[in-house]
């Protein structure tokens, strides 16, 4: 899902291209209610605090490395709402723009790759390595294990729903 948080000067901002947010102003001690927040391509607006998610003034934000690369993978949704094929699996490759890191470091949260096109909710994210590819489930060798595992697990929560719709169905 891609978020968005209103500028001062009425420009949408894209809040996975934040980089950085710096307090600029404060109504009284310890209380910032404006933000400066910087964009991966450099730019620089100015942000009201009830516009800010608390999840973001809680991460930092580095730069990536040349050539940090992800392997976006999309499950399209069918029109016949039948079982999903590898015909309806969509891959993208994108560069790594930056690393969003937690400030507060809770048992299993891992920094998140800031992309140029922020992935969907059911879009599956692995960053490919020279050892292979890291995802949510681990490690796979290469892109066709990752869509393998992809397919997979979308099958699955398709034959779970279509059970669903049948109990719903003759319970009616």
């Amino acid at each position: 899902m891609t978020v968005f948080i209103s500028a001062h000067n009425g420009a949408l901002l894209n809040v996975a291209h934040i980089t950085h947010l710096e307090p600029i102003h404060a109504t009284r001690v310890g209380v910032v209610d404006v933000y400066c927040a910087t964009l991966t391509g450099g730019e620089r607006f100015k942000v009201d605090r009830f516009a800010i998610e608390d999840d973001l003034l809680e991460t930092v934000v580095v730069p990536s490395r040349p050539g940090d690369e992800a392997l976006v993978i999309t499950v399209l949704d069918r029109d016949d709402d039948g079982e999903p094929t590898r015909e309806d699996i969509w891959v993208q490759r994108m560069p790594v723009l930056a690393w969003r890191i937690p400030v507060l470091r809770t048992g299993g949260i891992m920094p998140t790759p800031v992309l140029p096109d922020p992935p969907g909710d059911g879009d599956r994210v692995f960053i490919v390595t020279t050892a292979g590819l890291f995802g949510q489930e681990g490690w796979v060798e290469n892109e066709e294990a990752a869509i393998a595992n992809v397919l997979r697990y979308a099958v699955a929560g398709h034959q779970r729903l279509r059970e669903t719709k049948a109990v719903e169905g003759g319970a009616a």
